[in-house]
């Protein structure tokens, strides 16, 4: 309920095209979507998939492997235009993403993903802080469910 509960306050509060849950599917290794909110994402979820390859200098493998959050203002930019897989690009094509991995006792169990289809979002430091604060809560929420079990 809490995961839920945090992607509508980024979905409705931040203003973004698509928020999604993905967790970490070792089985299949990769990462996976699990629910999410925004546009087409009924089909957009069952396609939501990146595996997980040691040496990756994509940006979800990066995210994960090294706890980094990132945020990209364009994804075209000369920075992340050869980071951002061609699987992304295609089944959500976003102008700006941020992916935030969720860390539960030192490691990197999923991320929340949230893009834009707009040109020229708008990401206040206030925003970023937010986003990191609900990201924390997720991963409290899952740490506390699992010392329950």
């Amino acid at each position: 309920q809490i995961i839920t509960m945090v992607l509508e306050t980024i979905y409705r509060g931040m203003g973004f095209t698509r928020v999604m849950f993905c967790i970490r599917d070792n089985r299949n290794q990769g990462i996976v979507a699990r629910f999410g909110l925004g546009k087409e994402i009924e089909d957009i979820i069952p396609q939501f998939h990146c595996p997980l390859e040691k040496n990756a200098d994509d940006l979800f493998n990066t995210a994960i492997s090294r706890h980094k959050d990132f945020v990209v203002l364009d994804v075209n930019s000369a920075e992340y235009r050869m980071r951002i897989p061609n699987w992304c690009r295609n089944l959500t094509e976003p102008h700006s993403m941020m992916l935030f991995p969720v860390i539960v006792n030192k490691t990197s169990i999923g991320l929340i993903y949230a893009d834009n289809d707009r040109e020229n979002p708008r990401v206040s430091s206030d925003t970023l802080r937010f986003f990191g604060t609900l990201r924390n809560q997720v991963a409290l929420a899952i740490q506390q469910k699992q010392k329950h079990r």
